[in-house]
C-alpha cells in the first residue's frame, strides 16, 4: 500500500470495535448515568492507557460529535424521536447501533438538533439572529491558549512549541494562541512550567474589559478554579491583591494549584459558606468581576451535552441567582469602583436583561461599556459582559 493509500485508509476491525465499545460506554455516562461529558472522557482514557495519542484524539473526537448530534444519531438509527432524551431509552443495544453507525463516521445534520423547547427560547430571545447562532453552536470547538505573561512572552511560546506535534499560532488577541496541532497540551513542558493555560480566546476578552491596574485590590467573586483570577494577575503585573470567592472548595484547591504553577502570589481564596462568610469584603474592591453561574449556552461548542441536559425550570433558577448575585456582590465595590458582570449565554435574559433590571433599582451605578461575543466570532465561544461604574 502507498503512502497515500495508507494516509486515507479505513480502521481495522478491532481498532473500529474498540473505538465503538469506547463510545457506547460513554454515551451510557453521559445520557443514562447523568455525568458531565467530560467525566466521561476521562473515566474511558483512564481506561485505556494503552491507546496512543492518535486512537485517545480519535475517540475524543468521536464522542463529542455524537453526544453534539444526539437527537440526529437517535432518529437517524430508526429510533423514535420523542424518547430521545429518555435514560431508560438508552438501552446497551441501541448504544452500541448508533456507535457502530456513527463513531468515527460522517453524521446527517437536519433540523433543530436540540430540544424543542431550548429551540423556542432561541427564537423568542433572540429572534432571526438565533438560526445563525444555533449553526454555530454545531460547530467543534477550537482550542486556546492564553500566554501567561508573569512566565513567558507569546513568542518565546510559539518557539517553544514549534517544532512539536503542539504547534501553535497567534489567534489574533493579544497574548491569545491557537492550538493547530496536538490538544493533549496539558502534557507540554509549556503547560507545566506555567507559560500556558488553556483558555477560550474569547473568554480572553473578559478580565482586560474590567480595567485593572497595578496595586488594586480586585474581588473575583464566583471565582470557580480561577482562570480569570490567574489572568488578572498577570493583567496586573502580580502587584495588588485578588481575593477569589467560591462555594466549592475543591475548585479554589485547583486555583491555588494552577496559581502556584503560574507565580501569581497575589491571588487569595476564600470559600463562600453563607453570608456572614463574605461580610467583611463589602465595600473593599475597586474592581469586582462576577461571572455568574448560567446556562452555559455560550459554551456548548466545547460541553455539547449542556443543551440535552438543561431544562426550563434550571434556567429560571439560573436567572433568580444571577439577579441575586448582582445585587448582593454589587455592595463589595468601593465608590468610584467598577464591576464587570459576565455571562457565557447566549440568551439576552441572562445578560443585558440582568444589567437592564439591576440599573432600573441602583441608579447610583452606570453602564459603562457592554460587549456581546457570539459563538464562532474569533473562532471562540459565545459570552456577554457588561462594565458598571458607580
Amino acid at each position: 500500500m502507498g503512502i497515500e493509500r495508507r494516509k486515507h485508509a479505513k480502521r481495522s476491525g478491532p481498532e473500529e470495535s474498540q473505538l465503538q465499545a469506547a463510545c457506547a460506554e460513554a454515551l451510557r455516562s453521559v445520557f443514562v448515568e447523568k455525568q458531565t461529558l467530560d467525566r466521561a472522557v476521562t473515566a474511558v482514557l483512564r481506561s485505556r492507557r494503552a491507546w496512543d495519542p492518535a486512537t485517545r484524539g480519535a475517540f475524543v473526537a468521536a464522542i463529542h460529535a455524537l453526544v453534539r448530534s444526539w437527537r440526529n444519531v437517535w432518529t437517524s438509527a430508526g429510533f423514535p424521536d420523542e424518547i430521545f432524551l429518555s435514560p431508560l431509552a438508552c438501552t446497551k443495544p441501541r448504544l452500541e447501533k448508533i456507535c457502530a453507525l456513527f463513531a468515527g463516521k460522517r453524521i446527517p445534520r437536519r433540523g433543530a438538533n436540540m430540544p424543542d423547547w431550548l429551540n423556542a427560547v432561541g427564537r423568542r430571545e433572540i429572534g432571526d439572529a438565533w438560526l445563525a447562532v444555533r449553526a454555530a453552536l454545531e460547530e467543534p470547538a477550537e482550542l486556546f491558549l492564553r500566554v501567561n505573561t508573569l512566565r513567558a512572552q507569546p513568542s518565546a511560546v510559539l518557539e517553544s512549541l514549534r517544532n512539536t506535534p503542539h504547534a501553535c499560532e497567534p489567534a489574533g488577541l493579544t497574548g491569545a494562541l491557537r492550538v493547530t496541532g496536538r490538544r493533549d497540551i496539558y502534557d507540554t513542558k509549556a503547560f507545566k512550567d506555567g507559560w500556558v493555560e488553556v483558555q477560550d480566546v474569547n473568554s480572553q476578552q473578559i478580565a482586560p474589559f474590567l480595567d485593572v491596574k497595578p496595586g488594586m485590590r480586585v474581588t473575583d467573586a464566583c471565582a470557580g478554579a480561577g482562570g480569570k483570577s490567574l489572568h488578572l494577575a498577570a493583567l496586573m503585573h502580580n502587584k495588588g491583591r485578588i481575593v477569589s470567592l467560591d462555594v466549592a472548595g475543591w475548585k479554589l484547591e485547583e486555583l491555588r494549584r494552577r496559581a502556584a504553577r503560574a507565580g501569581a502570589d497575589t491571588i487569595e481564596t476564600h470559600i463562600v459558606s453563607d453570608a456572614k462568610s463574605t461580610k467583611r469584603f463589602r465595600g473593599t474592591a475597586d474592581r469586582l468581576l462576577l461571572d455568574v453561574p448560567c446556562s452555559g449556552l455560550g459554551v456548548v461548542r466545547r460541553n455539547p451535552d449542556i443543551k440535552w441536559k438543561l431544562s426550563m425550570e434550571e434556567l429560571e433558577r439560573l436567572r433568580a441567582l444571577q439577579f441575586q448575585l448582582l445585587r448582593d456582590y454589587s455592595q463589595f465595590v468601593k465608590k468610584g469602583g467598577k464591576l464587570v458582570y459576565a455571562t457565557c449565554s447566549v440568551l439576552p435574559s441572562e445578560g443585558e436583561q440582568q444589567v437592564d433590571a439591576f440599573l432600573a433599582g441602583n441608579p447610583e451605578w452606570k453602564l459603562e461599556a457592554e460587549r456581546r461575543l457570539h459563538p464562532g466570532e474569533n473562532g471562540g465561544d459565545g459570552f456577554y459582559m457588561a462594565r458598571l461604574a458607580t
